[in-house]
Formats: C-alpha cells, sequence, structure tokens
C-alpha cells in the first residue's frame, strides 16, 4: 500500500496495510493481521491491500492511543497519565470494539476513579453492566454531587431521572434515621454517653452510604440498599 500512515506505536517495524482515518481526518496506519486478532470489530470493513481508507467514529487523539494496545509485545500507553476525559472517550471505544486487553485496563481505572469521578464511572458501569462498579459509584455521587453536576454528565435522560430519584429515596431515609436518633444520640453502644462521630455525619446527609465508622449508624443504615440500576438498550436504566 503506497502512504506515508505510520503506525502509533514507535517500536512497530511491520508493513502497513490498512489505513484508519479519524473523524478529524488524520491517517493511522494499522496491519489487518492484529486488528483481526485483537479486536473483535475494529475498524469495521477492513480491506487489507486495498487502497481505501476506513473511517471511524472517534478522533485522533482516542486512534492513537487504541491502535497501541494491538500490540501487546510492547509496553501499553499508562493509563493512569491521561486526563480522564480522553481516557473516558478510550474507554467508550474500547467497549465499542471489544478490545479485551484494554476492557480490562479500563474498568482497572475506572475504579480507581470512583472518589474522584463518581459520575462518570456510574455512566459508563451502567451503560456496559458492570454492577460492581456502579454500586461504589452510585454510592460516592449521593456524597459529593449534586443535581446540576449530574445533569452536566447524564443529560436529562433515563439515567438522569434514576439518579434524582435514588438521591431522593435516600434522603427519606436519611431523614428519618436522624428523626429518630436526633442530632447527638447519647448511651452510645460501647458505654460512651456521646458519639464522637454522628456530628460529621449529621452535617454531611449524603454521606452514610459511604462505610460508616459508628456502629450505631451502620445497623441503623443498613435499611439502604444499593441504587438498583438495571442496563437498557442502548445505554439507560430501568
Amino acid at each position: 500500500m503506497s502512504t506515508t500512515a505510520a503506525c502509533p506505536d514507535k517500536e512497530c517495524n511491520e508493513v502497513v496495510d490498512v489505513i484508519v482515518k479519524s473523524s478529524d481526518r488524520k491517517l493511522f496506519g494499522a496491519h489487518s493481521h492484529r486488528l483481526a486478532l485483537y479486536s473483535a470489530a475494529f475498524p469495521p470493513h477492513v480491506d487489507a491491500g486495498g487502497d481505501a481508507t476506513v473511517d471511524v467514529y472517534e478522533q485522533s487523539d482516542v486512534v492513537e492511543l487504541l491502535l497501541r494496545y494491538f500490540h501487546p509485545e510492547h509496553e501499553f500507553p499508562d493509563t493512569m497519565s491521561i486526563h480522564f476525559d480522553l481516557f473516558d472517550r478510550l474507554a467508550e471505544a474500547a467497549e465499542k470494539y471489544t478490545i479485551h486487553s484494554l476492557i480490562e485496563i479500563s474498568k482497572l481505572r475506572m475504579r480507581l476513579s470512583v472518589s474522584t469521578q463518581p459520575l462518570e464511572v456510574l455512566q459508563y458501569a451502567v451503560r456496559h453492566d458492570y454492577q460492581t462498579l456502579w454500586e461504589p459509584a452510585a454510592a460516592q455521587s449521593l456524597a459529593s454531587c449534586s443535581n446540576r453536576q449530574a445533569s452536566a454528565v447524564f443529560g436529562y435522560g433515563r439515567l438522569y431521572s434514576a439518579w434524582t430519584e435514588y438521591r431522593h429515596q435516600f434522603g427519606e431515609v436519611y431523614d428519618s434515621i436522624t428523626a429518630r436518633l436526633g442530632p447527638d444520640p447519647n448511651q452510645h453502644p460501647g458505654g460512651s454517653r456521646k458519639c464522637k462521630i454522628w456530628d460529621r455525619y449529621g452535617k454531611s446527609p449524603m454521606s452514610l452510604p459511604l462505610r460508616p465508622q459508628c456502629t450505631r449508624l451502620e445497623k441503623e443504615g443498613s435499611m439502604i440498599a444499593p441504587a438498583t440500576m438495571q442496563p437498557l438498550e442502548g445505554g439507560g436504566i430501568k
């Protein structure tokens, strides 16, 4: 194939026989046998040895990283050093094209990002049916995110509606707990006359699901079940 497009893997010396063009019109060299071996569908409609390029929806920053995961014998990019916005798009591309090595790496990075990007992780987990990810992300999002922040990430579709309902239901349960226990419960289990932890939870109503250290809160809060968010076709919940 006559082209100047090179493989993004700097250590690669193989002949390029597939050209991938990103949505921002940048060209990348690839290898048909590697695409077939490590992905179920990337890129679509490959014509190895032909003169046509293959257009993909993803932008060049995603395509460049994506193609490097087709060389497992070389060092993969350090996903922890990639800005989360770019990583989020990379993770979606991995799911779209079924690149298993990158999918597992993406799930690990998402898990490590629950405390800092709970809404984005929740959206990713629900979309791809990763329950072990969406439960901690849902709980963390209650503690640190507002409705406005949720709408900025989710839009105003079914996921946003379910999240706000989850938040509302939790608020009602929390109110019922605090009403019964009072602002400064005495006779704390263990003989202490005053709970030193309660005040922190009382001032932060959305912090209760996050592994309370107070044994009394642990018992009272056990009625709160994780978010029931079942994936719908096309990325949503029911």
